[in-house]
C-alpha cells in the first residue's frame, strides 16, 4: 500500500508541475500579445537537431527552430532569440516550414515588454502549453483515481 501511495504523489506531484509550467506558459504568451512591437530584422535562423531514445530504444531525432534578432528602441539596440515561450521540436519538414519566414536579413515584427525592453518574443504563444496543461490534468486525475481507489479497498 505504501508503494502505492508513493506512485499517487509522484503523479500527482509531476501533474501538478507540468499544469503549472503550461499555464505559466500560456501567461507569459498572453502578456506578451498586448506589448508593444517595433520592427526588428533576422541575424541568424537554424534548426538544431536534437536525438533522444524512445521506448523502444530507437534514436528520434527533432528539429528545434533557432532565431536570432535585433531591434532598436529610442536608440539602445536589442538581440533577441526567443521564437515563442516554451520549447518545441519538431520533424524536420514541420521545424523547416517553421522558420521559412525567417531568414537573415528579413523584417519581423518583435513583441517586446515595456518593463523591460531586453526581453522580446516573435511569435507570442505558449509553445508545448496546452499539451502540458492537459497532460498535468490527466497525470494530476491519474494520481488522485489511484490514491481514492487504493483508500477505498
Amino acid at each position: 500500500m505504501q508503494m502505492i501511495l508513493v506512485f499517487v504523489a509522484i503523479f500527482f506531484i509531476l501533474g501538478l508541475v507540468l499544469l503549472l509550467v503550461g499555464i505559466r506558459l500560456r501567461g507569459k504568451a498572453k502578456a506578451a500579445a498586448e506589448w508593444p512591437t517595433t520592427t526588428g530584422t533576422i541575424i541568424s535562423a537554424s534548426l538544431q537537431e536534437n536525438s533522444s531514445l524512445d521506448s523502444d530504444n530507437n534514436t528520434q531525432i527533432t528539429y528545434e527552430p533557432l532565431v536570432q534578432y535585433q531591434y532598436s528602441l529610442i536608440g539602445q539596440r536589442y538581440v533577441g532569440t526567443r521564437l515563442s515561450f516554451g520549447h518545441m521540436s519538431y520533424d524536420y519538414r514541420t521545424a523547416s516550414k517553421k522558420i521559412a519566414a525567417y531568414v537573415p536579413g528579413a523584417q519581423v515584427t518583435v513583441h517586446y515588454d515595456p518593463t523591460a525592453p531586453s526581453q522580446s518574443v516573435l511569435e507570442p504563444k505558449a509553445a508545448g502549453g496546452m499539451v502540458m496543461i492537459i497532460l498535468g490534468a490527466l497525470f494530476m486525475v491519474i494520481g488522485i483515481a489511484f490514491g481514492v481507489g487504493t483508500l477505498l479497498n
